[in-house]
């Protein structure tokens, strides 16, 4: 289906205008070089596979459903800019395919302020753009999955929510892929909205990609006072199969929480419920008693395998950030400086895990400025198995207490 600009202009629906029918797939479908920016009207679109080559949005909401007619699997590519430039109130795109969402040329979804309230500034303004990128929509797992796989792709929302994940709750349901979640290269930024992104790996994979979700190259997740929220499933007994993955990845906050979870559900060689790796940091930059709280978990297979582990070289830089890192069915290793540069308030960093806690040679805990609390917590599931090691480790807390200790009570 390829409509020109001289049909679109032609096109002046009441409330909505819908392309396919939604159960119904008819071939697949093209969007190229839409401009529906004069109009009102939300849009639908249902096809096989689908490719959004560039849009510029109106007032409306878009949804575009790929969907598996047994044949083709149903799947969306990115392949242009979807711009939503200077257009009052709010919207959403919501992009969903029953098999894989892509995009890899270089491409934008962006939403740039019409201020509408007068005042100058776009994050008070509500012309926000919700974000959905639902794959596996369809919700089946072991056979035709879905993932997401963004390269080189920049988000902006001005307020509204990124949401990343599978099934008909998108927000709460995983992607299931080899890898659930790719990002490399991306860039999102949500103002005030929040980021979600859950996904899950692939229970057959032997390899070392069964991962729940994966981001690296140089990726930038940014929020005002939104926060982030990542969940990561991985599914296989291979090697090297981690819940969440982290390489060259940073994520920015001024005042949001950030929360992860990642689980390692294969216990073999190299296998991490959370990974932490090469050049992935964190940066609370937010001050006062309103900023949000940073919590890490990860699940391990076994009560030694390893549930949570940061070795990256960007340190974790907080003001008045409260940390909790945790370790589940295993152990924790830290060898990633975590520093409060600033702030007016008291905070606390608390590591747990029902193993071992070790923190390597760069693995310091320091404040600069400010009480910091340090609480290390090993065994915390009261087996009688789970040490804490420090290894030449800084521990500086400006005036704050240091505990270390096991058990459930310490």
């Amino acid at each position: 289906l390829n409509l020109n600009l001289t049909e679109l202009a032609v096109i002046n629906a009441g409330n909505k205008i819908v392309i396919g029918k939604d159960g119904v797939q008819t071939g697949d479908m093209d969007i190229d070089a839409w401009d529906i920016s004069s109009r009102s009207f939300d849009v639908e679109l249902y096809a096989n596979d689908i490719t959004m080559g560039g849009i510029d949005m109106g007032e409306g909401s878009i949804l575009a459903h790929a969907q598996d007619n047994g044949g083709d699997l149903g799947t969306l590519a990115i392949d242009g800019n979807i711009n939503r430039d200077m257009i009052d109130g709010t919207a959403t795109l919501d992009l969903r395919a029953d098999n894989n969402i892509t995009s890899s040329g270089g491409y934008h979804i962006r939403a740039t302020d019409a201020d509408s309230d007068g005042d100058g500034n776009e994050e008070t303004d509500a012309d926000s753009l919700t974000v959905i990128l639902n794959a596996n929509r369809d919700g089946v797992v072991g056979n035709d999955e879905g993932g997401v796989d963004l390269d080189t792709v920049e988000i902006t929302t001005l307020g509204g929510d990124i949401i990343i994940g599978g099934g008909t709750d998108p927000r709460n349901t995983p992607t299931y892929n080899e890898a659930g979640v790719v990002l490399s290269r991306v860039n999102l930024s949500t103002g005030a909205g929040d980021i979600h992104i859950t996904g899950a790996g692939d229970a057959n994979s032997s390899g070392g990609g069964d991962h729940g979700v994966t981001m690296n190259s140089s990726s930038v997740l940014y929020t005002t006072s939104g926060n982030i929220t990542i969940n990561g499933t991985s599914r296989s007994n291979g090697i090297n199969s981690r819940g969440i993955a982290l390489g060259a990845v940073n994520f920015v906050t001024e005042s949001g929480a950030i929360t992860m979870r990642g689980e390692a559900q294969g216990n073999n060689t190299g296998n991490v419920g959370l990974y932490w790796g090469s050049d992935a940091g964190l940066n609370s930059v937010g001050t006062g008693t309103e900023i949000g709280d940073i919590i890490l978990t990860g699940i391990g297979p076994g009560d030694q395998a390893e549930a949570l582990t940061i070795e990256g070289t960007d340190d974790f830089v907080i003001r008045d950030a409260n940390i909790t890192i945790t370790g589940i069915n295993g152990d924790v290793s830290i060898d990633n400086p975590i520093s409060k540069v600033g702030g007016t308030e008291e905070i606390t960093i608390s590591v747990q895990a029902d193993g071992d806690i070790t923190l390597g040679t760069d693995g310091s805990m320091t404040s600069s400025s400010g009480i910091m609390n340090v609480l290390l917590n090993a065994d915390r599931d009261g087996d009688e198995d789970g040490d804490i090691s420090i290894n030449n480790a800084d521990i500086s807390t400006n005036g704050g207490y240091f505990i270390a200790g096991g058990g459930s009570g310490t």
